[in-house]
């Protein structure tokens, strides 16, 4: 779902409860849309739906200096997929041998800020979370933006959200760790 996507969800889950005073508000969401799911969107990644990728890279020896968009480093491997041991010098800098790598990592979310009605591309942007905590984003989002409207409008979306979040964690944790087919045959 892209952003423009995730704008009409949440306007449409609004209007549903909200009714006429949506008109209202319109001016005011419009707003604060963008940072309402940029920091719901901030929210989920770390605690409920990481956002995984690889990267290769090149080290030089000495401190590497870890880039900005990587949240925590998960596993850095060689050509042969061996672990490669690694030690922090500073919170942001990793010491590690020379050598090509490939490390996974979970990456913050890109940036979601519409700076006025002519940016359009952020509109196209692609959500990076999972589709089911996209979900989720929608009541979060809503709650984010009807905080200081009325409590109970607040206390209605909020729960929906903490809902959402506990179904996609309980699911996750029921999920078996491994697989393992085959065995040995006597």
């Amino acid at each position: 779902m892209n952003v423009k996507e995730m704008v009409g969800r949440v306007m449409t889950a609004l209007d549903e409860v909200v009714g006429f005073d949506l008109v209202k508000n319109t001016e005011t969401y419009r707003y604060r849309i963008y940072e309402a799911i940029d920091s719901i969107q901030q929210e989920l990644s770390a605690f409920v739906s990481p956002i995984i990728c690889y990267e290769k890279v090149n080290f030089s020896g000495g401190g590497y200096v870890i880039s900005p968009k990587i949240r925590n480093i998960i596993r850095i491997f060689d050509k042969n997929g061996k672990n490669v041991p690694f030690s922090y010098v500073t919170p942001r800098v990793i010491d590690i041998a020379e050598g090509e790598y490939t490390i996974i990592y979970d990456k913050y979310p890109d940036v979601i800020r519409k700076l006025s009605e002519a940016d359009v591309e952020v509109d196209l942007m692609e959500l990076e979370i999972t589709r089911e905590a996209q979900e989720a984003m929608v009541y979060g989002v809503c709650a984010y933006l009807s905080i200081n409207d009325e409590p109970e409008l607040y206390n209605t979306y909020m729960n929906r959200y903490t809902a959402y979040m506990s179904n996609i964690l309980s699911g996750r944790d029921t999920r078996p760790m491994a697989v393992i087919n085959g065995g040995i045959s006597f």
